[in-house]
């Protein structure tokens, strides 16, 4: 800090928030953004995740939307070869959808989606690193992912002449040519009598590029990490956090003042009571007076303009975070049909640039080439042929507001052939050849059984079901 900064004025609401310099730090003009101001930023959004039911809200809302139950690959053959495509199609599933796939094993691929969808909200940064396997006779892919948070990177180590910055090493294209991680998470709280063994005796690995998917939201040309989402609301969240609270205590001191008794002096000892005690106020209590006091004291604030107050800041905490307001704060009551639907669009805009710009442009499109070549390497496709298939993603579909209307709109386009039904069944988040696999089954089972039994089977499944049968 220099002479003259201490007399420069600060703004109460900044107080225990990272203080900047003049260039500003936390949004810096250098693409590429101070560390120290990005793990200042990451733990101050994990403190509220943890303790502030908004903040909470608002990452469960970032996840839900952009992986929700998981961003599908499909397979797609460019020859059209449909057993080439059957087989790798076999082999995602066996390793996608199972626990294989992560090097942790809790979660199959979708669960590692979630993952790194909250880590990069959070932290503003995510990697993910191909751990290679040996070949095994279950034919499950030979690697797995790891998701590593940004404390995994050795944000320390610097090499002018390599060209290390920031524990990222560049060519002389400014290209990256591997990361520098730390075997251990500095910040995991390893202690030896009293010392974190994680910051001293921590080593660091050297990961190539072609091995790491570094995930984050790159809002500058030539950017090379990002920030926490939440950099933009955390001074307005701690602001609604202190009017609740001291709302709180307010409405609590209000309620220890019930009412006071005067008496005369003579009195006093005839009712037991001392004149030199101190009596201790509680909610709904009765203080005595010495004859000739009186007491002065506020009126009751009025608190019924408080959920207007509250209100303005959801809304400008949702703006912040580009989400819908609706899905943020959960108030569903003071809306209708059309301004839900406005809302719903602009939020689905959104989520549709978050899924394609970052987790499948950073992540998943790296992941189907990972498995593409894992593929080759077991022998499940051949090497001629590698090139003739890639991995397509199919986002989570976006609940319909009204499917009577929304259904007959897509139906309707259909028909008119504005659409395919391939495309019509990948806005759904479903895999266009699972659907007309399954529609050709039911079509060969009806046509097997007869219309006559169909019509009789599911009129017994509805009233099974308890629901009423029309004519």
């Amino acid at each position: 800090m220099g002479f003259f900064d201490v007399f420069k004025p600060k703004a109460k609401r900044s107080t225990g928030y990272t203080e900047t310099d003049g260039s500003g730090n936390v949004i810096k003009r250098d693409p590429t953004p101070d560390p120290r101001v990005i793990e200042i930023l990451s733990s101050k959004t994990e403190d509220l995740v943890r303790n502030d039911a908004n903040a909470c809200r608002a990452v469960k809302v970032y996840a839900s939307n952009i992986v929700g139950a998981g961003i599908l690959p499909q397979t797609v053959s460019i020859s059209g070869n449909e057993q080439l495509k059957d087989v790798a199609e076999a082999a995602w599933k066996k390793w996608a959808d199972t626990t294989a796939c992560d090097a942790d094993g809790v979660s199959n691929l979708y669960g590692v989606q979630t993952r790194v969808a909250r880590e990069l909200v959070v932290s503003g940064n995510c990697f993910i690193r191909r751990r290679k396997r040996a070949l095994n006779n279950e034919g499950i892919l030979p690697f797995q992912l790891q998701v590593l948070s940004y404390d995994y990177l050795a944000t320390d180590f610097h090499d002018t002449d390599l060209r290390i910055i920031n524990g990222i090493k560049y060519d002389k294209k400014n290209k990256v040519v591997s990361y520098f991680f730390y075997k251990e998470n500095p910040n995991a709280g390893n202690t030896f009598f009293g010392f974190n063994t994680s910051m001293f005796l921590n080593e660091t690995v050297e990961i190539k590029a072609e091995d790491v998917c570094h995930v984050y939201e790159a809002d500058r040309a030539g950017q090379r990490q990002g920030v926490s989402w939440f950099a933009p609301v955390l001074g307005t969240l701690k602001d609604l956090n202190l009017f609740m609270y001291a709302r709180l205590v307010q409405q609590q001191n209000q309620a220890a003042f019930s009412g006071f008794v005067e008496t005369d002096a003579d009195d006093l000892s005839a009712l037991g009571a001392d004149k030199d005690d101190t009596i201790n106020l509680k909610a709904g209590t009765y203080q005595r007076l010495d004859p000739g006091d009186r007491v002065i004291h506020q009126n009751n604030s009025d608190t019924s303009d408080d959920s207007e107050m509250i209100d303005v800041y959801m809304r400008n905490i949702a703006r912040g975070l580009g989400m819908d307001y609706l899905e943020f704060s959960g108030k569903y009551s003071d809306t209708n049909y059309s301004s839900s639907r406005m809302s719903w669009i602009s939020f689905s805009r959104n989520v549709k640039a978050w899924q394609s710009q970052i987790m499948e442009a950073q992540f998943l499109s790296k992941v189907g080439a990972w498995a593409n070549s894992s593929m080759v390497y077991a022998g499940i496709i051949p090497v001629s042929q590698k090139d003739d298939l890639f991995t397509k993603w199919v986002s989570p579909r976006r609940e319909m507001l009204d499917t009577a209307k929304e259904s007959s709109a897509l139906i309707d386009m259909i028909d008119n052939r504005l659409i395919s039904r391939k495309h019509a069944i990948e806005s759904m988040g479903r895999d266009y050849n699972d659907v007309m696999n399954e529609v050709e089954l039911d079509n060969a089972r009806q046509k097997e059984i007869g219309p006559d039994a169909m019509e009789i089977q599911q009129i017994a499944v509805v009233e099974e079901s308890g629901e009423t049968v029309e004519e």
